[in-house]
């Protein structure tokens, strides 16, 4: 049977972090190992996740993990620990922490990495009509799962398509925002096109969730952590885009993301820089844009955000 790592990142949220735990518990896949990176959230995020084991009997090790981080082979002996919580000394955003646990499962060799957002739950045996696709399917690099959110509405974002350059205007700029659902948002998101069903090839596929194949991260590299937050999956589209490999969503998997939990211990306005920041980055370095047309994107992803937040203060929200 294939072994599997289970990366989970916990910021400041370490209850969102347990109840993941405990439903990741359950699944019955037995090779696998669960590694959860705190990514120096600075309160009592380790004790507590560490007192809930101790409380339900789950064999837990914490360990520091500045050697991962920069990129040296962990020092630590094997373990039969069910969990290992790495504790990150630096908080270098979501892709470096996730990075720090990828780095220990490619040193363990893992035959896959599962990142897994800690405000998820999945359900027993999830884990197996994803590495069953990705088994039958040699060039399936990376598989995800179908995405409900609590009231078990299918989460669009679980399945994207590639932005093109109408998408900054159109879908996520003000025409976008004065537009409410339109043609360019039912493309992007495969609306009326794909039920959900069955598995498929799709361009981008959910961070919250992600399988990826030891192979594939050996070819693309580590998620690039020069973002802090948001678009790591667009960049690692791009990065698959550039190899052999491809990327499915598989149905048959089901998760519920509760979404959100630690970008809301954050401000709005630290996040659209994060945000804005992020996009910059990869229409410079990915999608080589001019930086005149960066710059009117970005501006344009400004306006619509500032006419989203008066239309809420509007509307008393």
């Amino acid at each position: 049977m294939k072994s599997v790592c289970v990366v989970v990142l916990n910021y400041r949220t370490w209850q969102d972090t347990v109840e993941c735990l405990r439903s990741l518990l359950k699944d019955p896949h037995h090779t696998r190992q669960i590694v959860v990176v705190d990514n120096a959230s600075k309160n009592e995020s380790v004790q507590g996740i560490a007192g809930w084991a101790a409380a339900e009997g789950v064999s837990l090790e914490v360990r520091p993990a500045p050697g991962i981080l920069l990129g040296a082979n962990p020092t630590a002996e094997d373990t039969r620990a069910e969990i290992i919580l790495l504790e990150s000394p630096i908080n270098g955003g979501y892709a470096a922490g996730n990075n720090v646990g990828i780095r220990y499962a490619l040193w363990r060799a893992f035959d896959f990495v599962l990142i897994l957002n800690n405000d998820t739950l999945v359900g027993a045996g999830f884990l197996e009509p994803l590495i069953r696709f990705m088994e039958t399917h040699p060039e399936c690099g990376a598989a995800g799962p179908l995405i409900v959110d609590g009231r078990g509405a299918i989460d669009r974002a679980c399945a994207r398509r590639r932005p093109q350059l109408g998408d900054y205007f159109f879908r996520l700029g003000l025409l976008g925002f004065l537009s409410g659902e339109n043609r360019w948002k039912r493309r992007h998101y495969y609306v009326d096109e794909y039920s959900f069903d069955v598995p498929r090839q799709v361009d981008i596929l959910s961070g919250a969730c992600l399988l990826l194949r030891r192979e594939a991260l050996e070819y693309t590299g580590l998620l690039d952590d020069k973002t802090f937050l948001y678009l790591e999956e667009f960049i690692l589209h791009e990065r698959l885009r550039d190899s052999p490999f491809t990327s499915y969503i598989v149905p048959a998997s089901r998760i519920v993301h509760k979404g959100g939990r630690s970008t809301n211990l954050q401000s709005n306005r630290s996040l659209l820089g994060a945000e804005l920041d992020s996009l910059r980055y990869y229409l410079r370095e990915y999608r080589r844009f001019s930086p005149l047309l960066v710059a009117l994107i970005t501006t344009n992803l400004r306006l619509a955000r500032l006419a989203s937040h008066l239309a809420a203060r509007a509307a008393g929200r």
